[in-house]
Parts: structure tokens; sequence; C-alpha cells
């Protein structure tokens, strides 16, 4: 996981705030003419996808590639990610809130991640995460296409 910066202001996002996550290639295709955003496009060793708050970058989608050059951007609102509630089928109902987070890094100060409280016990638990912002993001459609 990247460094993170200390003594940094951390900002607390509200509903109308806008994130970007890059994607590739490989993480959409368009079977029958209709984007789908691949759960991939959301895959994170830490089960906490990074994302570029838009009002940190610049206000501008080509603000979250920077370094990144070859990559593409889908758009999430942070009210859309509040929404997503996962269930878990266990006994009990394991019921999971999911939020973005602010979490700057030396080289990035617009980061942020998005997660769920309690964290996920195993991958196919944050799948069903995976697929809820892939379907978020097939809404806003790609903001800007990647070149690998």
């Amino acid at each position: 996981m990247a460094t993170a910066l200390k003594n940094q202001e951390i900002i607390k996002l509200v509903d109308d705030d806008i994130v970007y996550r890059r994607i590739t290639k490989k993480d959409y295709s368009y079977p029958s003419g209709q984007l789908k955003i691949h759960s991939t496009a959301f895959n994170d060793g830490y089960q906490k996808p990074s994302v570029v708050i838009h009002k940190l970058c610049g206000e501008d989608p080509q603000g979250a590639l920077r370094n990144h050059d070859a990559y593409g951007i889908v758009k999430l609102t942070t009210k859309d990610v509040r929404e997503v509630k996962v269930e878990i089928q266990t006994k009990p109902v394991s019921k999971h809130d999911v939020d973005i987070k602010h979490s700057p890094l030396k080289e990035d100060y617009a980061h942020g991640h998005i997660e769920a409280a309690p964290k996920f016990s195993n991958d196919s638990q944050f799948k069903k995460l995976k697929e809820r912002l892939a379907k978020i993001a097939e809404k806003s459609g790609i903001i800007i296409e990647p070149t690998i």
C-alpha cells in the first residue's frame, strides 16, 4: 500500500461529491451494444478500491490521470456509493455500510478509497460490493476512454 501523508488536512466528503476510478480496456465491454463495467474494475487487494476526489484534482477528470495517462475514467457520486448496502447471508445476516474516505498519499493528495464497515471477511463477499460499484459506474458511462 502507498505511503499515507501525515499532517495533511483530511476532508469529509458530502453526498454530491464526485470521485473518479481509473480503468483499463479490460474493465469493460459492450455486449449487445450496451456498456458493461466489469466488477474487476474495482479490484483491490485490501478491499478498499482507490478513487480520485474530483474537487481535489482540479475539478477535471484529466487531473485524475496524472501519471496514469493511458488509463480511462469512470465517475461515481458519494451519495450513490453510500446508498450501497451489502448484506451477506450468514447467521446472523451481516450488513455492511459503504463510504468513501479521503486518504491522501505522498504523491496524490486527491486520493481516496471506498470501504465497507465492517470489513468483508473474504473476497466473495467483497465481490458483491464491486458488482454494485460497477453498476453505478455504468450509469455515468466512461468519462475518458483508456488507451491500454
